[in-house]
């Protein structure tokens, strides 16, 4: 949300962002996050076409929540403003927020994921975090070992009254960059190969091990 502050955040992600295909001024095929957003997106409710074959971040978010288009729900963990004049996440905010919404008489972030109560779960490195608000709403079992993109695949069943079952994917942070500590990071190797061969695999699973 850097950038935006004091904003409607859906109004200048969804109508200037998505539909305009700008957000904070930058095109979003320029823009690392909502780049990466549109891609992954787009491949796990497309049926995962080969990477080369995908539109344009701007010509997949021009279909953003209209009839035919594509629509998915965007949660931050962090519910104030994260602004820095920093590049780096101030966890000191994070934790404070977090806490908040995490503590006390009810838990605000596990209530808004039992309401979007979404099949896949794709976290920008904050699946522990996410983890542990889920820890007494979900059953939460590790499918697969963190690897070189991914640092985790979990399955996930809600102690609701469907038993709802969904599949969480922790990557990295999308607005992450290539750098002397993580080489070789690209759209294609570093996030939607990875995260769609990971839904792939939860819907290909043999529905007995989900019973």
């Amino acid at each position: 949300s850097r950038g935006l502050t004091n904003r409607d955040y859906i109004d200048c992600v969804l109508t200037d962002g998505y539909w305009i295909s700008r957000i904070g001024g930058k095109h979003i095929n320029s823009h690392i996050l909502h780049k990466r957003l549109m891609y992954v997106v787009y491949g796990i409710l497309k049926g995962f076409p080969a990477f080369s074959s995908l539109p344009t971040a701007a010509e997949i978010g021009l279909s953003v929540g209209r009839k035919d288009g594509i629509s998915f729900a965007w949660m931050n963990i962090s519910k104030i403003s994260n602004e820095s004049g920093d590049y780096r996440t101030n966890y000191s905010n994070l934790d404070r927020s977090y806490s908040a919404s995490t503590s006390g008489r009810r838990n605000f972030l596990a209530d808004e994921v039992l309401l979007l109560s979404p099949d896949v779960i794709v976290s920008m490195n904050v699946g522990q975090l996410l983890m542990a608000a889920l820890k007494d709403v979900a059953e939460i079992i590790p499918v697969s070992k963190a690897s070189r993109w991914l640092k985790g695949v979990y399955d996930i069943s809600f102690k609701t009254t469907d038993k709802k079952k969904t599949i969480l994917i922790d990557s990295y942070h999308f607005a992450a960059h290539d750098t002397q500590h993580i080489k070789g990071m690209n759209d294609k190797d570093s996030f939607y190969d990875p995260i769609c061969a990971a839904v792939k695999g939860f819907i290909n699973t043999p529905k007995c091990l989900y019973c």
